[in-house]
């Protein structure tokens, strides 16, 4: 009987020693059970040191303590044109950084995508940098306006850009297009093609409509040049035809001078604009923390403080911009929170 009970015994604590082992892995060694781990959000902010990956790259990180979902910060060289069509293919993003001329033309099916609609649409979600497109020219050219160009070269860029086929329809507004001769290239070959005469006058960008984008500082570098001045007749031009816009920014936006007492700029107004698809509780905690934390923006590039000095500004004239474009659910709720909704904006469903 001893032996008996010796054994029942064993058998107990051998038992018991496993149940407690496979308590131990199921409750990971006596620990709390481990946090579900945040669901992870991919935003494409264009190629390496363009200031949609810089700013990116410098906020989304610290979104994680924010909301409920963490933002890896992809770049892509060739432009968001190729996330835009990468993503409706099927791609794992959520979010890309894009401005509100390819939001419009995108579900209008219009430029780009007349031939090729995308399945899959980006809803118009946050704008924060403004940006001023120009064409540049030698200052020993003779050419000080875009009249001037007429049986001209010019370059308006890479063929890829997002920003491009806005900019050729601004030239197109101005009755230009068809009276000019345009060759495509890659920012970093402007700086020279314009220096050697391969173009006479090529694109430059005034980032946030304060400074002169990075790229734009080295054709600066490398040439003396002035900025092409418009015409009333051609300011009107644009406006007429939505969603071009227009505006100035300041002749400072140079180191040198430019020729212009300020800058008459083709704007596109730039964002991170999330997908169809992308939930709207964490579309809604990006949102508000973006516009909550400015401290952060005002850290990562000069171009960030338009946004924090005029955020009320950019955002309504943003998404007024593209009308035809919806605004995802959850950037609407918090725009209806702090007050900036308006009546004739589309909220997705």
């Amino acid at each position: 009987m001893k032996e008996r009970k010796k054994l029942l015994r064993a058998i107990g604590l051998m038992s018991l020693a496993m149940l407690l082992v496979v308590g131990l892995i199921l409750t990971g060694a006596g620990c709390k059970p481990a946090a579900r781990e945040k669901p992870m959000y991919n935003v494409v902010c264009g190629p390496e040191g363009n200031t949609g990956y810089v700013v990116g790259g410098g906020v989304f990180p610290f979104m994680d303590e924010w909301t409920g979902g963490k933002v890896n910060v992809l770049p892509i060289a060739a432009g968001s044109m190729a996330a835009l069509r990468n993503m409706s293919a099927g791609e794992d993003i959520q979010g890309i950084f894009t401005n509100h001329a390819a939001l419009e033309q995108m579900w209008t099916n219009t430029g780009p995508f007349a031939e090729k609609p995308l399945k899959e649409k980006l809803y118009q979600t946050w704008y924060w940098s403004p940006t001023g497109w120009i064409l540049v020219a030698r200052a020993d050219s003779g050419i000080r306006s875009y009249s001037d160009l007429v049986g001209k070269t010019i370059c308006v860029g890479d063929a890829k850009g997002s920003y491009v086929p806005y900019v050729i329809d601004a030239v197109k507004a101005m009755g230009l297009w068809d009276k000019v001769e345009n060759k495509f290239m890659s920012i970093g070959e402007l700086p020279e093609a314009l220096k050697t005469g391969v173009v006479d006058a090529c694109i430059s960008a005034i980032a946030g409509l304060i400074a002169a984008s990075p790229w734009t500082e080295k054709i600066a570098l490398y040439n003396d040049i002035v900025v092409l001045t418009m015409t009333e007749e051609q300011i009107a031009a644009l406006k007429a035809v939505p969603p071009l816009a227009f505006g100035y920014a300041p002749a400072t936006s140079y180191a040198q001078d430019v020729g212009v007492d300020k800058i008459p700029t083709i704007v596109t107004y730039y964002g991170y604009h999330f997908a169809e698809d992308t939930d709207a509780d964490i579309v809604y905690a990006i949102t508000k923390a973006w516009f909550e934390h400015p401290e952060h923006l005002s850290k990562v590039h000069v171009v960030a403080k338009t946004f924090t000095e005029r955020w009320e500004e950019i955002t309504r004239e943003g998404i007024s911009a593209a009308p035809h474009v919806p605004v995802h659910p959850g950037a609407a709720r918090y725009y209806k929170e702090i007050g900036v909704w308006q009546d004739n904006w589309t909220e997705a469903k």
